[in-house]
């Protein structure tokens, strides 16, 4: 994925260490997904508040994962 390519590339002009480079992908990965995320529930058809809110709040548990698992490898 071309999108992955320019993140790595970001973060090691960025950081001085494999483990910071792989801390900002990780960041930037899930900052993109949140993104993402968003623009599909604002685009999907009317729901209620409380569905938005569990999509979210899911949204952000697996990226939590995702940013936890990205630093226990680099550990």
């Amino acid at each position: 994925m071309n999108l992955d390519t320019s993140i790595y590339r970001m973060a090691f002009r960025e950081a001085d260490t494999l483990g910071v480079a792989q801390v900002l992908v990780a960041k930037k990965r899930a900052d993109l997904e949140h993104q993402m995320l968003l623009k599909q529930i604002n685009e999907g058809s009317a729901s209620t508040g409380a569905d938005l809110e569990r999509a979210l709040t899911d949204m952000e548990e697996r990226s939590d994962a995702f940013v936890g698992r990205i630093i226990d490898r680099t550990a």
